[in-house]
């Protein structure tokens, strides 16, 4: 991704940040994964679903 790229990802995240190419793909990774954790939290407050069957 181009650093451009990277900012406006960024950005359409609520994210503003300026940097390098390194430190703005951190950001967004850092971000993804605190996305991905919640979400895998949020899952985890569900009950099961009874019609589930392994």
């Amino acid at each position: 991704m181009s650093n451009d790229a990277l900012k406006k990802e960024l950005t359409e995240r609520g994210i503003t940040a300026k940097g390098s190419k390194n430190k703005l793909a951190k950001l967004l990774r850092d971000d993804i994964l605190e996305e991905a954790a919640s979400a895998n939290d949020e899952s985890l407050d569900k009950p099961l679903d009874p019609s589930f069957s392994p």
